[in-house]
Order: structure tokens, then sequence, then C-alpha cells
């Protein structure tokens, strides 16, 4: 079968078009096509894409991340400490959780000097 991949180049196509294509895709539940169209888009978005370090996060974006991975933890109890989805989870939540305390801290030192 030939796919959109090969007759097209994807990576002609705007990066914020690609993500909502890929968003489009990803909303289409139990159709195998549009799941096959947003692996490739999201093939070619992360081909494009450089990861921020964690101060470069806004603190709102930290704070909306540090929510929502707690309550995906509280949601998946059920799963063992060892399970991959479980450390994924936990280790971005310890991620978000530590770069907003660190924040508070450095504000902390900012107004004792």
């Amino acid at each position: 079968m030939i796919t959109n991949e090969r007759l097209l180049d994807l990576r002609t196509i705007p990066t914020q078009d690609l993500k909502l294509l890929a968003e489009i895709s990803a909303n289409q539940k139990s159709n195998r096509l549009f799941e096959d169209n947003r692996i490739i888009l999201s093939r070619i978005l992360l081909s494009q894409h450089q990861c921020a370090e964690m101060a470069e996060y806004s603190e709102q974006e930290l704070a909306e991340a540090e929510a929502v991975f707690l309550e995906l933890l509280e949601r998946n109890q059920h799963l063992s400490r060892e399970h991959p989805t479980q450390r994924f989870l936990q280790f971005n939540f310890n991620a978000t959780y530590d770069e907003r305390e660190r924040r508070k801290r450095q504000a902390t030192i900012k107004l004792v000097k």
C-alpha cells in the first residue's frame, strides 16, 4: 500500500498544521487509517522537535503538567510502582514538582538578599 508518507513530503507542511492534523487523527477513535496517519505525522513532528530544558518552561506550563501527572498517578494507583507507565508518570510528576520547588527557593533567596 502506498501511504501519504511516500506520496507527499510531509516536512513541507507547517508545524502548526502538522500538529492540528495529528490531533484530528488522534481523536478518530477505532479507525486504523487515522491511527496510521497520526503515527506518520508524529514521526515528522518528532524529527523536527527540540525538547526544552525544565528551566525553559513557564510556571503555568509546569503547574498544569504537575496537576495532570498527579491526577494520572491517582487514577493509576492499581499499577505497581515498577510498572513502566507508573514510572513514567512518577518521573514526570517529580520533575515538574522539583522544578517548581527550585524556583520557589530561588525566589525566596532573592527576597532575602
